[in-house]
């Protein structure tokens, strides 16, 4: 990620580069692209804001709003935990962003601390990376399987989401959940903010379900 200067407009912008040996992995430079694809698509306050997309034969850059700030994890670890009414106000705003991508047909896959961006001044928070994001294969009712009514996506963990914010009723081979996996990955957050602490790997119910997801693979692949 760099820092830089718009010539056209001479606002400070960041760039996001596809690495010169990552652009030679087709599903790599598949992967930024539809990263880039996606923010093209999206506005909303509370999501990064992309710009422009500059596409090379060797070398790819993804332009973004800059954010003139901090990540939530890192204030935390300087300060604390935030104070009650300061972490309210963070879940509120990153919830009306999730229920946005939502409608919008689209799964962020790794909301964390560290991609909570608070623009200086302002309190604003902006969900950022994308590179794990991904459209909804299928949206169905939660109370109308054949989907004729309801606007709730299905979403299945998938190996690019983050395990550490895995919702265990998303874990394969069980049957797609809805928006649980984004409440887990919402509780995640919100528990840092308010003990400054990440989910780690001995307790988060994500790491547990990855486990589990492992250890059922093993039994079917041993026809156990």
């Amino acid at each position: 990620m760099w820092r830089a200067e718009d010539l056209a407009t001479g606002d400070v912008v960041a760039v996001k580069i596809l690495h010169t040996t990552a652009a030679e992995q087709p599903d790599l430079v598949d992967a930024f692209l539809a990263e880039a694809e996606i923010l093209a698509e999206l506005d909303h306050p509370s999501v990064i804001r992309s710009r422009n997309f500059v596409p090379q034969d060797t070398q790819h850059a993804l332009v973004m709003d800059l954010v003139d700030g901090e990540d939530l994890r890192r204030r935390v670890r300087r300060d604390g935990p935030l104070a009650p009414a300061a972490a309210v106000d963070i879940v509120a705003q990153v919830a009306g962003a999730l229920a946005y991508l939502h409608r919008q047909g689209v799964v962020h896959g790794d909301v964390k601390p560290a991609n909570l961006l608070f623009s200086a001044g302002e309190g604003l928070v902006r969900l950022a990376d994308f590179g794990t994001a991904r459209r909804i294969a299928a949206a169905v009712a939660v109370d109308d399987p054949a989907g004729a009514e309801g606007e709730a996506a299905v979403v299945q963990a998938t190996p690019s989401t983050s395990p550490l914010r895995w919702s265990p009723e998303s874990c394969p081979p069980r049957r797609p959940t809805c928006t649980p996996s984004a409440s887990s990955s919402s509780n995640c957050f919100a528990g840092a903010a308010r003990t400054g602490a990440e989910a780690s790997s001995t307790c988060s119910p994500g790491t547990r379900a990855a486990s589990r997801c492992h250890r059922r693979a093993c039994r079917r692949c041993s026809g156990r």
